[in-house]
C-alpha cells in the first residue's frame, strides 16, 4: 500500500485511540463481546498467523456459556472482518495493483481481500514465499535454516511470524540508533538499560 495509515490495520494503528474504542483491540472486544485485554490475546494469536481453530479456543474460554456453534460463528466473522477471504489473484482490482508493487514472485493463485487486515496478510504471505524472504524495513533476510529452497514450502507459518517479529526487532533497532543520536545530539547522560517486548527502558542522570 505504501502510504502509512491507508488501510484498515494501518488507520487503526496509527490513528485508533483506546479511550474512544477505536484501536484495534477495542474493535475486536466490541464486535465479539468479550474485554478488551480479551481481544488482544485473540488479535496477536491471528496477526502471528494462528488458524482458526485457535480463535475458536479462545473464544470458547472467554465465553464460556456460548455453544461451541455460536464461538465458531464468531470466529469465522472476526476472521471475514479482519483477514477477509480467499480471492482468485487479480480478482481485486485494487488489491492487484498493490501487489504489483512487491516482489514478483507469487506462489498462490489465492489472496486475501475485503477485511482490515487483508492487505497486511497479503504483503506476509509474499514475503514468506519469496526465495529470500526478508523485512521490509532493514532487509534482514532469513536464517538459511528456513529458506524455502532448504525447507520447500515447510515451516511456512514460522515463516510468516518470522516476517511479523522480526520486523518489530527491526524497529526496535532503529528506535535504539535513533535514540543513541538524540542523546549525544542533546549531551543527554545517558543509556540504554533493557527492552521488554515493546518497552523500551533507558537510564538518564537527573
Amino acid at each position: 500500500a505504501r502510504i502509512h495509515g491507508c488501510t484498515g490495520i494501518g488507520w487503526m494503528t496509527l490513528q485508533g485511540d483506546k479511550s474512544s474504542g477505536t484501536d484495534l483491540h477495542s474493535r475486536t472486544a466490541d464486535s465479539l463481546g468479550i474485554t478488551r485485554n480479551q481481544a488482544k490475546v485473540l488479535n496477536y494469536a491471528r496477526i502471528y498467523s494462528s488458524g482458526l481453530a485457535l480463535s475458536v479456543q479462545l473464544l470458547s474460554k472467554f465465553l464460556p456459556n456460548a455453544s461451541v456453534e455460536e464461538v465458531t460463528n464468531k470466529a469465522q466473522q472476526i476472521y471475514a472482518q479482519t483477514k477477509g477471504v480467499r480471492v482468485p489473484v487479480g480478482s481485486n482490482d485494487d488489491m492487484h495493483q498493490y501487489r504489483r508493487t512487491g516482489h514478483k514472485e507469487h506462489h498462490s493463485a489465492l489472496e486475501w481481500s475485503g477485511g482490515t487486515e487483508s492487505y497486511l496478510f497479503n504483503k506476509l504471505e509474499e514475503i514468506a514465499n519469496h526465495s529470500e524472504p526478508r523485512t521490509p524495513a532493514l532487509n534482514c533476510r532469513i536464517s538459511s535454516a528456513l529458506l524455502p529452497s532448504n525447507v520447500s514450502s515447510g515451516y511456512y507459518t514460522s515463516r510468516l511470524n518470522w516476517v511479523v517479529q522480526s520486523s518489530g526487532v527491526d524497529y526496535l533497532h532503529l528506535l535504539l540508533v535513533s535514540m543513541k543520536w538524540i542523546m549525544e545530539s542533546y549531551g543527554i547522560s545517558g543509556r540504554y538499560s533493557l527492552s521488554i517486548h515493546d518497552d523500551i527502558r533507558f537510564l538518564v542522570r537527573e
